[in-house]
């Protein structure tokens, strides 16, 4: 995900648009970024699916951003910033995806259903071949793709490199006639020209970007960027580092002392395989072949002692194999994983649905804000196959046995398991931090950050209106009288212009209360002495917790300027707190230009009390 006028401004669309229920917006040209000034108009940036849904903007910058495996009729990659296709008959890509029978995991469109009411147009901004085409937008409401749940628009598309933007509530034409309007589409197809009878065409399209967006001005239909004329702010893009599903108890950790990260026989002791032909251990993983006696059916046994599947429900892996993406049931094809599972005092084994899996970088799509894994919540649905007995157990009980079937090829295919997690909710005692940037971060966005007991729909606000940094940022999220249980945390960034966007935290953190004698830090903070160069700042700080050194922290509205620790010698501060290190001083310098400056200083816990203890804020003048 690329973000700025950089990027945005190759797509340049000059004086006056006018854009009508489906119509080409403009020929795309190069504007430089610094021709955009203060007398220019200026607009927020519409906002569009992909962006409030995955924090990352089809802007084809990573292999996130379009999974080609999930393409027809013709050969699509990711390079350099575009989504290259070949015109192959009625070539098209799914920006949304499901399909049925299957588990969905990902950005998989079952997960994430389109509001049709919030996102209205879809703008495209391509480079293809032929004159006087249309491009065609499709749609399905039922995973099975059947006509009677289809529907879709058509509009003009001119040869060369153009931006289109269609209107999607216009009268629908395709299949049953499925307006987009009132409907929850879980599948998306964009077919960028639609090929005439008996026409065999060729060369390729190139797309720059593709926006499912809310807007119906016509400069909604274009990403932020400086387009010469005029100039489009970006909009917030919100995301919650933390909590999240990796920050949880891994099963394999807690119960044999390493997780299965699969590169060598060490991590991978105990763990047997069944119908297949072992290799080797490397950087890529467990590397296996299908052999018999039931060559469709490897398995990869792993082992446990019996858990609850209640608590361990987040299911991670990667996984990759030599060859291309089949769904055939013949030699190549069955390109599907299933897990395998026993339950306690169940009769059988519990099988799940089909798990895609994906070839090439669509295996484990890398994304700003993918794990470098794959994940499911066991719990979130049912993961069962819908040819299991009714009345079957299913995941969130007692769990005996556990195995992975990584495919249902009917050939010798060669396969690649990297890693395989279960783990439980992140979780905490007293206190916790909330993680999150803004990954279109700019100077005076500010942040409400509010957590909500699971069960519950009373908010507790952590912060609001708190200044934010570029890159990480965090606040602290102390359980205090607040019951035990388990919260998400919701992030609301808002830019200097208005505009908005909200976020919540995949996964809960489980708080419990903080234990007996829990202490916070404690300190007092000296006066700045003014330097050529800054300040120094000096004082004590310890928590009766630890006896590690402390970290102490110097900010200006909200902005880090520097950290130091604690560990010079203070005797006097030991008289008075017999509880205190001996290092508890702390000295270090505060770069700083000339002028007045407000500074506050904060002591970061180490225990198990309140995270950190605010030393106060100082004004002081640099010469």
């Amino acid at each position: 995900m690329t973000q700025g006028p950089a990027r945005r401004a190759v797509v340049a669309v000059l004086g006056v648009l006018a854009v009508a229920a489906a119509t080409a917006v403009g020929p795309a040209t190069t504007a430089p970024a610094e021709a955009a000034t203060a007398s220019v108009p200026t607009y927020t940036e519409s906002p569009d699916y992909a962006t409030e849904t995955f924090g990352d903007p089809w802007d084809y910058s990573n292999t996130a951003d379009q999974n080609t495996d999930r393409v027809g009729y013709g050969r699509y990659s990711i390079s350099k910033g575009h989504l290259i296709g070949t015109l192959e008959r009625s070539t098209y890509f799914s920006p949304v995806e499901t399909m049925p029978g299957t588990l969905p995991y990902g950005r998989d469109g079952a997960l994430h259903p389109i509001d049709t009411k919030r996102y209205t147009h879809l703008s495209v901004s391509m480079d293809q071949p032929y004159a006087g085409r249309q491009i065609a937008i499709s749609w399905f409401t039922c995973a099975a793709r059947s006509l009677s749940c289809m529907g879709g628009v058509t509009a003009k598309v001119e040869k060369g490199n153009h931006v289109v933007d269609v209107d999607l509530t216009g009268k629908s034409v395709m299949g049953g006639h499925v307006p987009w309007t009132g409907s929850k589409p879980t599948l998306l197809r964009v077919q960028p020209i639609v090929v005439h009878t008996g026409e065999s065409p060729s060369g390729k399209v190139s797309i720059d970007w593709t926006r499912l967006h809310g807007g119906s001005a016509p400069q909604d239909a274009l990403p932020a960027g400086d387009y010469g004329t005029f100039r489009v702010f970006a909009r917030p893009i919100a995301v919650v580092d933390s909590p999240n599903p990796d920050q949880g108890k891994d099963l394999a950790a807690g119960q044999r002392g390493r997780s299965w990260v699969l590169t060598n026989g060490v991590a991978g002791r105990g763990v047997t395989l069944k119908n297949a032909r072992f290799r080797s251990w490397s950087s890529v993983g467990l590397t296996a072949q299908n052999a018999g006696p039931i060559v469709r059916d490897p398995e990869v046994v792993f082992p446990v002692s019996a858990f609850d599947g209640k608590q361990y429900h987040w299911l991670s892996w990667s996984m990759s194999y030599d060859g291309a993406y089949d769904l055939r049931n013949a030699p190549g094809g069955g390109k599907m994983a299933r897990l395998v599972w026993s339950v306690r005092g169940a009769k059988g084994l519990q099988v799940s649905n089909d798990v895609l899996t994906f070839s090439g970088a669509n295996a484990t799509p890398v994304g700003p804000n993918e794990s470098g894994e794959n994940r499911i919540d066991l719990a979130a649905t049912n993961p069962l196959d819908e040819t299991m007995p009714k009345g079957s157990p299913g995941w969130k009980q007692v769990v005996t046995s556990l195995r992975w079937d990584p495919n249902e090829d009917r050939g010798a295919a060669v396969w690649h398991l990297k890693s395989f997690h279960l783990r439980a909710d992140p979780a905490a005692n007293g206190w916790t931090r909330i993680g999150f940037h803004d990954a279109a971060w700019t100077a005076g966005t500010t942040a409400k950050v509010t957590v909500t007991r699971d069960g519950t729909t009373t908010k507790r606000v952590l912060v609001d209106g708190a200044a934010v940094t570029k890159g990480a940022n965090s606040v602290p999220f102390v359980l205090g009288t607040l019951p035990a249980g388990s919260y998400h945390a919701t992030v609301t960034l808002r830019h200097p212009d208005g505009s908005t966007a909200t976020s919540t935290s995949a996964a809960p953190v489980r708080m419990s209360a903080a234990p007996v004698g829990a202490h916070d830090p404690r300190g007092h903070d000296q006066a700045p002495a003014a330097t050529a160069t800054g300040v120094t700042v000096a004082g004590w700080a310890y928590d009766p917790d630890t006896t590690r050194p402390l970290t102490i922290r110097v900010t200006e509205a909200g902005r880090v300027l520097a950290t130091g620790t604690t560990g010079l010698t203070r005797k006097d501060v030991r008289k008075v707190h017999p509880d205190a290190p001996i290092g508890s001083g702390y000295r270090f310098a505060v770069p700083l230009a000339s002028g007045s400056h407000t500074l506050c200083t904060t002591a970061v816990g180490a225990g198990s009390g309140m995270p950190e203890t605010d030393l106060g804020c100082r004004t002081v003048r640099v010469p």
